[in-house]
């Protein structure tokens, strides 16, 4: 995975899944070299992957991991920059009608995902079909009636 493209290909790769049947590609999405991207270039790759989820409808909640100023963490001597661009996750929840949340500590990110939790919800709800299939028999069963009558000339 190129730097800086995380976000983008993470939206590319959920759209791929949730809707398998429209071909959606990583390929199609990446730009640049294979030691990464610049900047402006990777932002770009992002927006594009939030329109093409905000296109299908689906929503983008956005949760800024680190510090604008790009500290290092360095957990069993590994340094790890975790520099947000914050701009570019703000606009990718916007343009999908998501939210952006800044996560810095570990318990800022425990009290994101309970807030998500409580409004991001999957609904399933049953349909009851049988109604309408008893009236398209009804309909069905009275149109034959009503042209046995005219073929043989019969009325009541």
């Amino acid at each position: 995975m190129q730097m800086g493209m995380a976000v983008g290909n993470a939206i590319v790769l959920s759209l791929a899944e949730l809707f398998p049947r429209q071909g959606i590609e990583l390929a199609d999405l990446r730009a640049g070299g294979r030691n990464g991207t610049p900047v402006r270039a990777a932002s770009m790759q992002r927006l594009a992957a939030a329109k093409m989820a905000a296109d299908r409808g689906v929503r983008v909640h956005a949760i800024g991991l680190g510090t604008v100023e790009g500290d290092v963490a360095a957990p069993d001597g590994m340094a790890l920059y975790m520099k947000l661009d914050e701009p570019t996750l703000r606009e990718v929840a916007r343009m999908t009608g998501g939210d952006y949340h800044h996560a810095g500590t570990a318990e800022a990110l425990r009290s994101v995902y309970e807030n998500l939790g409580s409004r991001v919800q999957v609904l399933r709800r049953e349909t009851e079909l049988s109604a309408l299939f008893a009236l398209v028999s009804a309909w069905v069963a009275m149109t034959a009636a009503m042209l046995s009558m005219l073929w043989f000339g019969r009325s009541a």
